[in-house]
């Protein structure tokens, strides 16, 4: 990860300062993927808080999707032993006008219930 978006040559936007953190760049989703698998959806925008990024990842993480700059903005985990699913955004801001967040959501919901299911041995 790098501290400072335009230090490593990304050139994502940011709505820092921002009260209401609106979508303002791209995301571009990697097919057959987790995320892709939620939401339906090659593109979308997100918003961004954020001064750091990543340009890389570390096995054994999968890459979900990009800005168009190549930031990576989402990651999951193939082998994971649960619901794995890593976002660069803030889904939780304004997700009532988003059909992304709802989808997450419900994802990592139904994640929690079946981990609790599988710990009191339903």
């Amino acid at each position: 990860m790098t501290n400072f978006v335009p230090d490593f040559g990304l050139t994502t936007p940011a709505s820092a300062g921002s009260d209401d953190a609106g979508p303002v760049h791209d995301v571009i989703v990697e097919p057959g993927g987790v995320l892709h698998s939620l939401v339906h959806m090659d593109r979308f925008k997100v918003n961004s808080l954020h001064s750091q990024g990543n340009d890389r990842l570390a096995p054994p993480l999968r890459k979900e999707a990009v800005a168009p700059d190549g930031a990576i903005e989402a990651v999951s985990m193939p082998d994971a032993k649960a619901f794995l699913l890593a976002v660069q955004w803030h889904p939780e801001w304004r997700h009532w006008e988003d059909p992304v967040s709802p989808a997450m959501f419900a994802a990592f919901g139904d994640a929690v219930r079946e981990h609790a299911k599988r710990r009191a041995g339903r």
